[in-house]
């Protein structure tokens, strides 16, 4: 649970930095819950996760811009890294 926690809070800083606050917001929840919840809340907000990475609106379906064509590219780099690896930390959960 530690590395899905630290890859959300990469997530929650990255999308909060380019302007993405609802998105950042809704993250900063399920890291919360996978801090302080209870067993089955926590497996709960991983299950959301996951889905959202790909999901419709999902992680995936974001672009970021950060000023010019080389910081969005950079950015948009590190947001598919970040989601692709909260997917593969996610997907075995029940």
């Amino acid at each position: 649970m530690p590395e899905i926690i630290d890859v959300v809070t990469s997530l929650v800083d990255l999308l909060g930095r380019h302007g993405n606050a609802s998105g950042a917001a809704w993250l900063e929840q399920r890291a919360s819950v996978l801090r302080h919840g209870s067993e089955h809340d926590r497996l709960s907000a991983v299950r959301d996760l996951h889905r959202i990475v790909l999901g419709m609106g999902g992680l995936m379906d974001i672009y970021l811009r950060a000023g010019s064509a080389d910081e969005d590219r950079r950015a948009n780099a590190e947001l598919d890294a970040l989601a692709g690896r909260l997917y593969r930390l996610t997907e075995s959960t029940p």
